[in-house]
């Protein structure tokens, strides 16, 4: 055969029959036919309750009642037969009976005859039969700990009041009270996030202050802590009562190694304490400074720390020169005043003004019109970023 013939197996001699189109009425059959089992599956018990169904009524159908249906039809069991045959009834219990125990020993001791008055009363323990097979009890599946049925439900009151419920007038004044709480915890929250960001912005200004060759600046003091911030030029005269007299005291007590006393002090009093100890180890520095050894000899060791504080305040007091405290007198009294939310809106704005910085967008722009122009910075407040 050449290859130009077609194979006799080949596909192009089947014929295509067309799909037939079904007619109205096969359709209409069809629909009939799906109607007619929804209808039917909405009315049938479905299979799971149905064996649930009859498994229950199983169980609870007893076992003797099962081998009289069989023995009427002719197939009752083999064992229920061999039980039977050997002397058993329906309804009897297994084992030896009471009254064939009674009769077989009439004429026992008076210790048994005791023991035999007391047969009628009911006991537990190997001596009390069962008259009914055990009944089969369905495996639930493993539970946990707290798998167990729910609680019944509290007896009502005979006075028809809930007991657990708290008197209105305590319901009120619980609620209240837990509205102040939420309210003051909310209100310290925003307190303590406000003077966050203002000990930041301080920190910013005093950089760029410090790069731009400013040693100091009212906004530098927190209303917060003016004894860490304050310096102590300028602490001397703002508040000029606080200092003490010079007269010669013995050495600063804070020199001394030992256990610090712990006192409750207000604000001025330690504002004092701190004023008059830097007093006295200025005044202390040059005249003592050859009796060193001997104050070693007689106080014992000397912190470090405090041998290093009169350096410090001398360097301090060298980092301060040429700024004329008394014009920053005013200035700092109007900062000291200040709240800290007032003072941190100060800041910022400085900030913006003097640096071109946001401190919002925690970025310093090249020039006013970059801040301001499209692209730069939203706003001025918070809530604009």
């Amino acid at each position: 055969m050449s290859d130009s013939e077609d194979d006799f197996m080949s596909d192009k001699f089947l014929v295509d029959v067309a799909p037939s189109s079904k007619s109205y009425s096969d359709k209409r059959n069809a629909q009939t036919l799906k109607s007619l089992r929804a209808s039917q599956a909405k009315t049938q018990v479905p299979l799971k309750q149905l064996e649930a169904e009859r498994r229950r009524e199983g169980l609870n159908r007893s076992l003797f009642d099962r081998e009289a249906e069989s023995s009427t039809s002719g197939g009752a069991s083999k064992a229920m037969g061999m039980m039977m045959k050997m002397g058993w009834k329906v309804g009897d219990t297994l084992g030896k009976q009471e009254a064939s125990r009674r009769s077989a020993s009439p004429e026992s001791s008076s210790k048994r005859a005791r023991i035999d008055e007391d047969d009628d009363v009911p006991r537990g323990g190997l001596g009390r039969a069962r008259a009914e097979p055990i009944r089969v009890s369905m495996w639930a599946g493993r539970k946990g700990l707290t798998a167990r049925d729910p609680s019944p439900p509290p007896l009502p009151s005979l006075s028809g009041r809930n007991v657990d419920a708290l008197d209105p007038s305590k319901l009120e004044r619980l609620g209240r009270e837990t509205e102040d709480f939420r309210a003051r915890q909310r209100r310290e929250f925003a307190e303590k996030e406000i003077e966050r960001k203002e000990y930041k912005a301080r920190e910013i200004l005093v950089g760029f202050d410090r790069d731009k060759g400013i040693k100091f600046h009212p906004l530098h003091v927190l209303p917060t802590d003016p004894l860490g911030t304050l310096p102590q030029p300028l602490l001397k005269l703002i508040y000029p009562s606080q200092i003490v007299s010079p007269s010669r005291s013995p050495s600063p007590s804070e020199a001394i190694q030992g256990q610090p006393v712990q006192r409750n002090l207000t604000a001025a009093e330690k504002l004092r304490e701190e004023m008059r100890r830097d007093m006295l180890t200025q005044l202390g520095g040059e005249e003592d400074s050859d009796n060193d050894e001997d104050d070693d000899l007689a106080f014992g060791k000397i912190s470090r720390q405090v041998d290093e504080k009169p350096e410090r305040k001398k360097q301090s007091l060298e980092d301060w020169d040429g700024i004329d405290w008394a014009e920053m007198v005013s200035g700092a009294k109007k900062v000291l005043s200040m709240e800290p939310k007032t003072h941190l809106t100060f800041l910022v704005d400085q900030l913006r003004h003097e640096y071109l910085f946001c401190f919002w967008c925690a970025h310093r722009y090249k020039s006013w019109e970059e801040l301001e122009g499209p692209g730069g910075c939203p706003g001025v407040d918070e809530d604009d970023h």
